[in-house]
């Protein structure tokens, strides 16, 4: 089996000018050759998983290696998954409201009033057994391969999770926004998605005199951040 890549975390530093791409890998089977020739190469081996990570780094034209020094700020994203539930797939975006408002009602009472055949939207009066809606006697369409999918057990899928960090210079400011929708400097090119800022963390360096701050911001799935809900 194929190793699977779970993460790509991608960093600008405008300290020394360089942008490092760091992809992590698992594996069943032993460790693999995707990260051959990287920098910074990590391997470890728990629970019968092999994760296996390492570097790019490219140093923008005229720079070279140089170690930096001060001041700039960095750029990063974080490229995973996360579980999120079935119904939230983009395969089902098409899927009626009249069947998803029946859908939740039949996941926890399967014998609710709301669900006799009396009470049926026109468009799911034919889906009923024993005078109830049953979501498996629907045929064709994504509101069947939904039931086919859920009653083998599958409840969530793996979505595409993304973070992006500004870390920079200087106590936190313009808190305000945490909480809010609000897009951050460098997306990595993410489209189709808004962005919510989720908080800020600081910390003082004695060496530098200096407070450091990492602001943070959550990419959203396909149906973006509700703007009645995260609104500025």
């Amino acid at each position: 089996m194929p190793a699977t890549l779970v993460k790509t975390e991608i960093v600008y530093n405008t300290r020394d000018n360089s942008k490092t791409t760091t992809e992590t890998y698992e594996s069943f089977d032993g460790y693999g050759t995707e990260i051959d020739g990287k920098a910074n190469r990590k391997f470890s081996h728990e629970g019968g998983v092999y994760r296996y990570s390492g570097d790019t780094i490219e140093y923008f034209e005229g720079t070279g290696q140089s170690s930096g020094g001060g001041g700039g700020d960095i750029y990063s994203v974080e490229i995973s998954t996360g579980s999120e539930p079935i119904e939230t797939h983009p395969l089902f975006a098409g899927i009626s409201s009249e069947f998803w408002k029946l859908w939740e009602i039949w996941k926890s009472d399967k014998s609710n009033d709301l669900l006799k055949t009396a009470n049926l939207p026109s468009g799911q009066a034919a889906n009923v057994t024993k005078g109830y809606w049953d979501p498996f006697t629907i045929t064709g369409g994504d509101e069947q391969k939904l039931v086919t999918k859920w009653s083998a057990g599958i409840r969530e899928y793996l979505a595409p999770k993304v973070v992006s960090r500004h870390q920079t210079s200087g106590a936190p400011t313009n808190l305000s926004a945490v909480g809010k929708i609000d897009t951050p400097a460098y997306t990595a090119g993410v489209s189709g998605r808004n962005w919510l800022f989720t908080g800020a963390s600081s910390r003082y360096n004695p060496s530098t005199a200096t407070f450091e701050t990492t602001y943070e911001w959550l990419a959203s799935g396909p149906k973006q951040w509700d703007i009645d809900l995260y609104g500025a």
